[in-house]
This record gives structure tokens, C-alpha cells and sequence, in this order.
């Protein structure tokens, strides 16, 4: 039986549009191919996989189907060729390549050329544009960045009006970084230096032609495996970065690993260069990458691999002793990822489902702390997000707002269910923001995960939380967050005839707790109960800030 593989997300890299940014995949091998070493590697017998009895329905290499703005871009490419008889063979590289074959659609179209860099191609098909009556498109040059994984120069520029990515083959030969020393290459020696089989394919555009020159990729593909073109161990120790994708790749298709690659990704010297050659940035970016596939899996494969420890780098000191929290971590994501699938009530986008995801991941260590430079105790959630991962303030404040959040609904829902009081709900509504809903979802995975009965349903235990948010939405609080007072801060002065001072708050706040507890007051019904409380609101006479004359 053929199963079709829908992927529900996109590729980690988005197309650069405007802004004339690369991405290659940058992959590396050590410039000893040129010698015997891709022989040995068609020899090596590869660690048998698992027998499943599915395969992936991918398209049949020799019937890839091109849009009609594909055809066009590639028809002046070949027009290109044999126009300035450069005798360039040219190949779509990559992901393009591997999403055709699995019939999804892919914009990022990188061309590798044979026999010249890729700024030299560019000057060509801007050349052929001019003399044939078109636009002479700008062309960008891409500097070489080893930090985001881009070690050759890379020309872009507009073909058809579709962003084209042009950079010569090539091979790289690392020594103690990431950043290797780039040379020309072949066919065979740019798709070895790959990180992984199913990324190491061609699309010939001189023979309209699928090449797998590994041997590997297209079978890898239809049998869904995750494996690396050379021996695991030297392409981690190579570039470290790579296990990470992989556990990506393998999160984004739902694919298996290749054994021999799991016992690399494991392997200490991997993990050693990890800790010595990856930024922290890096480990961001995959991160996210992680979170826009199959989130779960790709987790469990970085506990699997004792690669946490590693990735989110704990602060020194920290309050509680932070012990090994690795089941409880799975448990609460686990629960989480399953939770949003059934829940209907609330609409998340999926920025926002990532936060809920790490925020899950990251929950068992949420009241804990560590001193910080100045001696303040500090989180140790925002510190893995800000510092280990290097993501943004952004994410950091809305991650640890949810798991702040999940801990105060957790409290308040029980006591909800029993006495709804709407006036205590909607303070606490108010507090959390727009993730009030979101932060119940949250607690509601947090407790499930702590009690779950095998032989219950996420769905039947979400029960309660479904019910406190039905209720806060029958009472009209969705959106209390954002309710002004029906009399502002200069009303109340103007009211009592006082000047501003500490009273004013405490009076603001009993205003809107009246608010919460009488929905429909108007201006003038707000205005009377608060005449009514001017005796407690109002200052006292020394309390009014009069000004005390100098002496």
C-alpha cells in the first residue's frame, strides 16, 4: 500500500523576494573526494533500516511536472547556454528537486553551474536579457557568511520574475570550524558534500533528467529514511550543524533515521563540536524550523540523543537545583501538541502554537531562577530562550507570560467551575492579554500530562478547561483585556476634586472591578456608584499632595 506524505509546513528557509538573500544549502565534504574516498563511499554497506510495510508515493523521477513559470525560467536558462555557447551544464539543486518528487511545489530555485562561478553566469543572462528586448535585471551578490551556513559567494538576481539563487559546484575541505576552505567541484564531490540524501539531488537542465548521484536519495525519499551522503561521524564532526537539520528533516516528513546516523548524532566528539563550533543563533534557527513540523518527533530525538543539555545550555546557580526533567518535558509537550489538535474553541496561529509548544517543553523549569550580574534572581526560561537559543524578546516575553499565566488559571479554574465570580476572572483576564485562552490551553496540558490515564483521551480530560473558556466567553470576557474604564483618570479627579496621587489607582481599579461585576453600567450609572464610594475612594485631606512652601 502507497501512502501520499502530505507535509503541513514549509521549508525553514522562505523565498529572499526583494531583499536579495541567499538560501543555499551549504553542506560540506573534506577535499579528499578528489581522490578515492567517493569510491569507498559506493562501496560502504549502509546499516539495514527497519522493514516497514509502507512506502512514500513520490513522482517517478522521469515525469516531473513543471509550471508553466518553471518552464519559462528554465527555457531561457538552456536559451542562455546556447545563445553564448558558455557549454555550461546546468542543475536545480536541492529541495526543489526533493519536493517535486514528492509532488509539492518549492519557489526556491538555486542553480548549480559546472564550469564558472555564479556571478559570471548572472552577467551572461543579463547580457542575453538586453539583447533579446527585456529588462536587464540587477544582479546581487551574496558574500559568503559561515554563521548562516553559506561559505561560497552567491549571485541572485530576477529571471521571468522569479528570484534565481546561481553558485558554481563545488567541494569544501574542513579543518577545526565550520568554515571550510571552498574549492571547484563535480557533480559528485558538490552532491556528497551534502548534509543529507534526499536534499543531495539534481534536476539537470541540459537533459530534463533527475541525477542521484549518491545512489541514495531517490530510494531514501520513497522509503522515507534520513540519512547523510558520507559516513555520519565525519559529516557531524565536518559540520556539527548537520545533526540538527537532520532531526529537522526527520521532524518536517515524519521520516526514520538511518542507525549508523543516530549512533553518530550520539557520539560524544558530535556532541563535543556542537558545544565548540555551532553558534547559538544556529541553534534558533533550527529550532524554529523544528517547530513548524512535526514538533514532537523532532524533540524526542534531541532527548534521544542527549543533545538537550546541549542546546539549551542551563545558567549557573540555579534555584531549585534543576534535576532531570526530560520525561516530564516530552509528557507536557506530548500533551500539548495532542491538545491543539482536538481543541476547537480557540483559533491559534502558528506563531502562537510554537509559543504554546516550547512554552510546554520548557514548563517543568518555571519557577526556577538563577543570580544573575547583579545578584536579582532571574529566569532560567527566559535565559534558555534569550541566551541558549538566541531567539527573540519577543518570544521570550510571550513564552514565559504562558507558562506564568498557565500556573495562575490553574489555580483559578477549579474555584471558577465551582462559583464563577466574573469580577476576579476578568482581573485575572485582564493581567494575562490577548493569551488568556491560550494560557488555559497551557495549564490544561500541564495538569493532563501530570494525570493522564492511559486508557483516557486528551479530549475527556480537557473537560474543565473547555468549560471555563465556554464560560468566560458566554460572560463577555474574550476581549476584556482591552476595556477602557468608563471614567478616566482626570474624570475621577475632576470628580472628587483632588489632585492625582496614590489613591487614584486603588480607585481606577475598584472602578473596573464594579465594571466586571455590572457589564451593561453606562457613563452615568459608573459616575453614581462612584460618588456613592467617594468617602472610601477619595483622598483623605493629608494625603492630598499639597505643595509645602520653602523655606
Amino acid at each position: 500500500m502507497l501512502l501520499r506524505l502530505v507535509s503541513r509546513t514549509s521549508d525553514l528557509h522562505p523565498s529572499h523576494h526583494l531583499s536579495f538573500q541567499s538560501h543555499l544549502q551549504s553542506h560540506r565534504i573534506r577535499s579528499d573526494l578528489r581522490s578515492n574516498r567517493y569510491k569507498r563511499y559506493h562501496s560502504k554497506i549502509h546499516p539495514k533500516m527497519e522493514a516497514t510495510n509502507t512506502q512514500i508515493e513520490i513522482i517517478d523521477p522521469s515525469q516531473i511536472t513543471l509550471t508553466p513559470k518553471e518552464q519559462e525560467v528554465i527555457q531561457l536558462l538552456r536559451n542562455v547556454v546556447e545563445q553564448t555557447n558558455c557549454g555550461s551544464t546546468l542543475r536545480i539543486a536541492g529541495g526543489w528537486v526533493r519536493d517535486k518528487l514528492l509532488g509539492k511545489d518549492n519557489d526556491d530555485i538555486d542553480i548549480a553551474i559546472d564550469n564558472m562561478v555564479g556571478k559570471q553566469f548572472a552577467d551572461l543572462v543579463q547580457k542575453y536579457q538586453i539583447e533579446n528586448g527585456m529588462k536587464g535585471e540587477t544582479i546581487g551578490v551574496i558574500q559568503s557568511n559561515p554563521e548562516q551556513s553559506k561559505h561560497l559567494e552567491t549571485a541572485t538576481m530576477k529571471i521571468c520574475g522569479v528570484w534565481i539563487d546561481l553558485v558554481n559546484l563545488r567541494t569544501e575541505d574542513y579543518t577545526d570550524t565550520r568554515r571550510p576552505t571552498v574549492s571547484t567541484g563535480s557533480p559528485l564531490e558538490d552532491c556528497l558534500r551534502r548534509d543529507l540524501t534526499i536534499n543531495s539531488l539534481f534536476y539537470n537542465i541540459n537533459t530534463h533528467q533527475v541525477e542521484d548521484l549518491s545512489g541514495k536519495g531517490i530510494s531514501d525519499l520513497r522509503d522515507g529514511i534520513i540519512r547523510t551522503p558520507l559516513t555520519p561521524l565525519t559529516t557531524f564532526l565536518d559540520d556539527p550543524l548537520r545533526v540538527l537539520r537532520a532531526i529537522r528533516f526527520a521532524g518536517r516528513f515524519g521520516f526514520s533515521m538511518d542507525p549508523e546516523l543516530m549512533e553518530a548524532a550520539q557520539h560524544p566528539q558530535t556532541k563535543d563540536a556542537l558545544l565548540k563550533k555551532v553558534s547559538r543563533e544556529r541553534f534558533g534557527a533550527e529550532l524554529k524550523g523544528m517547530f513548524r513540523g512535526k514538533v514532537f518527533q523532532s524533540f524526542s530525538l534531541i532527548e534521544k540523543f542527549g543533545l538537550a543539555p546541549i542546546i539549551f545550555k542551563l545558567p549557573p546557580n540555579a534555584e531549585p537545583a534543576v534535576e532531570d526533567s526530560s520525561e516530564q518535558r516530552m509528557s507536557t509537550m506530548k500533551t500539548a501538541f495532542e491538545l491543539l489538535d482536538v481543541q476547537k474553541l480557540v483559533e491559534i496561529s502558528p506563531e502562537v502554537r510554537e509559543f504554546i509548544l516550547f512554552a510546554a517543553y520548557l514548563s517543568p523549569l518555571g519557577t526556577t531562577t538563577f543570580p544573575n550580574a547583579k545578584k536579582r534572581p532571574e529566569s532560567v526560561v527566559r535565559f534558555i530562550i534569550l541566551e541558549s537559543v538566541k531567539l527573540s524578546l519577543n518570544d521570550a516575553d510571550n513564552i514565559f507570560k504562558l507558562i506564568q499565566s498557565a500556573e495562575q488559571f490553574s489555580k483559578a479554574i477549579p474555584a471558577a467551575l465551582d462559583t464563577f465570580s466574573r469580577r476576579e476572572i476578568g482581573f485575572l483576564i485582564r493581567e494575562v492579554g490577548p493569551l488568556w485562552k491560550e494560557s488555559v490551553l497551557l495549564a490544561s496540558a500541564i495538569h493532563i500530562s501530570k494525570m493522564k490515564d492511559s486508557n483516557l483521551k486528551v479530549e475527556d480530560l480537557h473537560f474543565d478547561a473547555e468549560r471555563f473558556i465556554k464560560k468566560c466567553l458566554e460572560e463577555n470576557l474574550d476581549e476584556i483585556y482591552s476595556t477602557k474604564p468608563l471614567l478616566n483618570g482626570n474624570d475621577l479627579m475632576s470628580l472628587f476634586q483632588a489632585p492625582a496621587g496614590h489613591w487614584l489607582s486603588h480607585a481606577m481599579h475598584e472602578e473596573m472591578g464594579w465594571m466586571l461585576e455590572h457589564p451593561d453600567a453606562t457613563v452615568q450609572e459608573c459616575r453614581d456608584w462612584m460618588i456613592s464610594q467617594k468617602e472610601k475612594l477619595a483622598p483623605k485631606q493629608s494625603e492630598n499632595p499639597a505643595k509645602k512652601s520653602r523655606k
